[in-house]
């Protein structure tokens, strides 16, 4: 059962990946490519590059950019590929594992609730569609829900080996963003607080709790390089910017709960709302599953309260629609009888995995997926975010970088340009110039389509007004995809 899950999860988060990115991918590509800079040049510092901080996810895109044999300064479709394998790769881990670690917490007894929570996993559009997408949320939640199942199976079978496992995960889920925090602090509180209701005749939850956290902090500090050599700068660093996102309070649930709503297939809904039900109504009795539910409240509370608010910010929140669903669906099993019980999974089955199959291709961000999927003809349902369009840029910078040298050489000019261009690297693999960072101090400024490359540094109008004779125009069919121009320092010999 398990292999067919995780074909089935593989399947529909890797299946007709193309080259479409999401807006803030291009900015992760980059990032990654400074992080690895900085560890070859010894520079560990230099590791610490973002408030998030998407360490575990700049770790996995540099290794899978290197096994590929990708360069990151070129982007094509390798380095698209590497960097959507590392949620492929969660997304299909979580879901699949799902099913045997619920059987070895719960009991054999619960295997059906286990299995269906799993082919939930497995299905949940929203989950498939963002395991697809090259960002953290979905690396984050997959090491988070690990860590969660692993820590729970270690207060299960007193095993400090797990504890220990379980915290690494969720330093991993942690360190690719910090808003994560929450869910581990919670699971491992709720442990604390077993303990404390027992009077400490039962110590299981604080010891688990304890070598979790210990491994916890253990684990951010070994995976985090900037953590080795300026720790008390880095931790500033994030204490500030966790307190200028958090101290700022701006409740708006409305907006969390309209995006899980527009989000969420109308069975799974109604199958929560049922299953939160039966576990109100019986709490005593699946103690451990209860537990795991709670530790994802203050998260979603935290988020509803911060002023920055972004629909797949509630990501995190569909692992516990999918248990409670997984919940009423057995509960359903357990009142039908015997005889009809195998008719009733194969009719779970047909509902959960090919209808919910088909919302996936219909809402993917993949275009290729939605024409080349046989349920779902066409692509015509609005997608969940804009994708980004990254071509085969390699011929964009060949070309643009040959028209600027021709220029140059015509101009009468024998040294190196001035360009200030945000590929500036990419450009110099085919042609020396020296990169300048200011558009005022360049001899050439490039200027590309924000939906090929979105800017960094976007031009400011009296910029615009500046730049001088347009040099050439790189075009894909009748897209202008990116702009030559003389700029202020050039000078014609």
């Amino acid at each position: 059962m398990t292999l067919g899950l995780g074909a089935l999860a593989l399947f529909l988060r890797g299946y007709a990946l193309d080259d479409n990115l999401h807006w803030d991918s291009p900015k992760w590509i980059d990032r990654t490519d400074r992080f690895w800079a900085a560890l070859s040049r010894g520079r560990l510092s230099k590791t610490h590059l973002a408030p998030h901080p998407g360490v575990t996810y700049m770790w996995l895109q540099g290794f899978f950019v290197k096994l590929l044999g990708a360069n990151a300064e070129v982007m094509n479709h390798s380095v698209a590929l590497a960097a959507k394998l590392p949620a492929v790769m969660l997304g299909t881990l979580a879901a699949t594992l799902t099913f045997p670690m619920l059987v070895a917490i719960l009991g054999r007894a619960s295997w059906i609730l286990a299995f269906l929570a799993s082919v939930l996993w497995v299905t949940e559009p929203y989950l498939v569609a963002q395991s697809r997408i090259a960002h953290l949320d979905m690396i984050a939640l997959g090491f988070t829900w690990l860590g969660l199942l692993t820590l729970a199976l270690a207060y299960r079978r007193q095993r400090w080996q797990l504890a220990i496992a379980a915290g690494l995960l969720f330093a991993l889920g942690c360190l690719t963003k910090f808003a994560m925090v929450p869910i581990p602090g919670t699971a491992m509180l709720l442990l604390g607080v077993e303990s404390l209701l027992t009077r400490l005749r039962d110590r299981r939850g604080i010891v688990v709790a304890a070598i979790a956290g210990v491994s916890l902090l253990a684990g951010v500090f070994a995976f985090w390089p900037a953590l080795w050599v300026q720790p008390i700068e880095t931790l500033s660093s994030v204490i500030h910017l966790t307190d200028k996102v958090v101290g700022q309070v701006r409740n708006d649930i409305g907006f969390y709960l309209t995006s899980i709503a527009r989000r969420t297939p109308y069975e799974t809904g109604l199958l929560a709302l049922l299953g939160l039900i039966l576990l109100v109504a019986h709490l005593g009795r699946p103690r451990l599953l209860s537990w795991l539910l709670l530790s994802f409240v203050p998260y979603f509370v935290i988020i509803a309260l911060a002023p920055k608010k972004l629909s797949r910010y509630v990501l995190p929140v569909f692992p516990a629609f999918v248990v409670l669903s997984a919940i009423a669906l057995s509960w359903f099993y357990d009142r039908v009888g015997k005889r009809w019980r195998s008719a009733f999974v194969l009719t779970a089955l047909a509902l959960l995995t090919l209808l919910r199959t088909e919302r996936v291709a219909a809402n993917s961000l993949q275009a290729s997926f939605c024409a080349s999927w046989p349920i779902a003809p066409g692509c015509d349902a609005q997608t969940l975010q804009k994708p980004i369009r990254i071509a085969m840029r390699e011929p964009f910078y060949k070309e643009m970088a040959e028209a600027i040298a021709a220029d140059w050489r015509e101009s009468g000019h024998r040294k190196k340009p001035r360009v200030f261009c945000e590929t500036a690297r990419s450009i110099n693999r085919f042609v020396p110039i020296k990169a300048v960072g200011r558009r005022g101090e360049a001899d050439y400024v490039i200027e590309w389509d924000p939906d090929y490359f979105p800017p960094r540094d976007p031009p400011k109008k009296a910029e615009i007004a500046r730049l001088g004779q347009r040099v050439h125009v790189v075009r894909e069919g009748d897209q202008i995809v990116g702009t030559a121009f003389r700029g202020a320092k050039f000078r014609p010999k």
